[in-house]
Parts: C-alpha cells; sequence; structure tokens
C-alpha cells in the first residue's frame, strides 16, 4: 500500500550510501512490480540505478536478480481448443519483453493416437526442434516497454490428421512447445 511505500522510499533517502539502501531499494521495486505497467517501468529504472549507485556491493545480486526477472524475453503458447483435421488453430501467445515470436510446427507422426503414449518431457520434445517444419510463421509483437505480459492470438492454417508439436521462439532463442 501507499503508506508502506511511503516508509520504504524515507528509508531510501535517509539511508542513502548506504548499502541498506539495496534492500529497501530491492523491496519498492518488488512492490512496484506487482502494480501497473508504468510501475513496473519504474521498479525496473530504479534497480538500474542502483546497481549503476552499487555495483561493488557484495549485496548486489539481491537487484540484479529482480531485474533478470523483469526484464527477462519470455513466451508461452498454447491453444484453447481442440483441434480438428484441416481446421484453423487460434493458437495464443503471451509474451514479455520480446518483438517477435517465431512459430514452427513439427510433425511427430501421420497418427493423432500417438499422443497417448508420447512423453511431453522437454528433452524428449526439443529432439524434434530439428525436424523440418510442416508450417512456419513470424509474428512481429508490439512491444510496448512496460515490462509486462501481453496476449495475442496467431491462426495456424489446419493440418492433416496428425500428431504435431507446436514451437515458439523468442528473439532471446529461448523455446517453448506444446502438442497438437
Amino acid at each position: 500500500n501507499d503508506i508502506v511505500m511511503n516508509l520504504y522510499t524515507d528509508a531510501a533517502k535517509k539511508y542513502k550510501g548506504d548499502e541498506t539502501v539495496i534492500f529497501i531499494n530491492t523491496e519498492i521495486a518488488e512492490q512496484l512490480s506487482e502494480k501497473s505497467s508504468a510501475d513496473r517501468v519504474e521498479a525496473v529504472n530504479l534497480l538500474r540505478l542502483t546497481i549503476e549507485e552499487y555495483r561493488d556491493s557484495k549485496y548486489i545480486s539481491y537487484c540484479s536478480n529482480l531485474l533478470s526477472k523483469l526484464t527477462f524475453p519470455s513466451i508461452h503458447i498454447s491453444s484453447d481448443k481442440v483441434t480438428y483435421p484441416n481446421e484453423n488453430i487460434p493458437l495464443h501467445i503471451e509474451y514479455s519483453n520480446t518483438k517477435t515470436a517465431k512459430i514452427k510446427v513439427v510433425k511427430v507422426s501421420d497418427n493423432a493416437s500417438t499422443y497417448d503414449n508420447f512423453s511431453t518431457s522437454s528433452g524428449n520434445i526439443n529432439k524434434y526442434y530439428g525436424n523440418k517444419a510442416v508450417a512456419e510463421g513470424t509474428i512481429n509483437l508490439p512491444d510496448a516497454h512496460d515490462y509486462s505480459t501481453h496476449s495475442t492470438y496467431y491462426i495456424e492454417k489446419g493440418l492433416p490428421t496428425g500428431f504435431y508439436i507446436v514451437f515458439a521462439e523468442s528473439d532471446s532463442t529461448r523455446v517453448e512447445s506444446f502438442t497438437l
């Protein structure tokens, strides 16, 4: 709440130059990051300033870790419905801190029932990433520069009967996948 934020802000001013400010500013940034998009931007700016001012402190990792958490590019892809052969597939994409999403669909089997015996462990799924794509595309995502999670839809054209894996890759080359 605002009273707590005012107390933290006053304490940060009082202890300016003392490493205690690292912990205070990290807590202020944590609180701000849970509010609005504008507050998340303020949190990131506060963390960057604190890291700059106290970069040689042994405690600076508290700020650095939160800054990484808030600014790391991420992408998550899913489908909100059961899909049928040759029917368009609406893919729901949630993302933060990234400008593009590359979609790649790989066929695992002609038999959709393969899913029943398929291990969805990331190691098993990721071994298919190098396979030839049966469909792919790139989506330009609006970057609001607010460090918040946003979402959009991408419509993949219908695919013949079969078992598929959909991969999504962000600017940071982090790969997310799910099965169809």
